[in-house]
């Protein structure tokens, strides 16, 4: 199901006053926020707090990659905390954590308020970097899919490496990835997932450090569910026309 408004701020700060700053002039062009590392290590449950200060869902985008153990009672304790806002948030985890850490993440969010979304491959990652960890064909695209699969299938017995591709999948519905792949993932998960975009920019825009950022009229053809934008508004000299700007590419691509 689509969001109303499928734009989600990154509140890339280490002062919560910026964040707010900046909240308070595009609150009504944006349909939710991103609370990542940098805000969340300065502030913690004080960073979620914007949530209810601003009335709106958070995505918490800490990307969890650890043991599931780990990963299970730091879910334990997010969920128990966003449960206290209203509405549906997420919460990202890395899919390269493996199979196991992606089914103890999952079952443990079943039921709350909280929905953990798979990480697949971070924008800021090239072909060649997937060279340098050991992958010979070094393809963004195949390590993409290969990691969506390990989530969506997360709580089936047997591995993904030894399962037929186009059995029932049980696992996770929610994934982040470049907005260069999301064809590939239409093309492999259908219309029923849920797609997150970051590295969204405008048309003229500069990439930064996302070596695979496209501008937000192609996300928005191509499948996503969400789009994060940070920068191009946050860092932009009127924040609110920079939001209404996005906010009319929604209109004209997503319905």
């Amino acid at each position: 199901m689509k969001p109303t408004n499928p734009i989600i701020l990154a509140l890339d700060y280490s002062e919560l006053s910026e964040a707010r700053q900046v909240l308070s002039k595009v609150r009504p062009h944006i349909g939710m926020i991103k609370i990542g590392l940098e805000l969340f290590a300065a502030y913690g449950r004080e960073a979620i707090d914007l949530a209810d200060e601003f009335n709106t869902q958070v995505f918490l985008d800490l990307k969890l990659h650890d043991v599931p153990t780990t990963v299970k009672k730091t879910i334990d304790v997010i969920c128990s905390i966003l449960s206290k806002y209203p509405g549906e948030h997420f919460l990202s985890i890395h899919s390269f954590g493996g199979r196991e850490m992606c089914e103890a993440a999952f079952k443990t969010a079943q039921g709350s308020n909280v929905q953990v979304a798979a990480v697949t491959t971070l924008t800021s990652m090239d072909d060649r970097d997937f060279r340098g960890l050991g992958f010979r064909d070094g393809r963004s695209g195949i390590r993409t899919i290969d990691a969506a699969y390990v989530a969506a299938d997360c709580s089936n017995e047997r591995s993904i490496y030894d399962a037929q591709r186009n059995r029932v999948l049980s696992g996770m519905s929610h994934f982040i990835c470049a907005p260069n792949q999301l064809p590939l993932m239409r093309q492999h998960f259908g219309d029923d997932v849920v797609i997150i975009a970051p590295g969204i920019r405008s048309d003229s825009e500069e990439a930064h450090d996302h070596a695979r950022s496209k501008p937000a009229s192609f996300a928005l053809k191509n499948g996503a569910t969400w789009i994060v934008v940070g920068r191009p508004i946050t860092q932009a000299p009127d924040p609110a026309s920079s939001a209404i700007y996005f906010a009319e590419q929604v209109k004209k691509f997503y319905g």
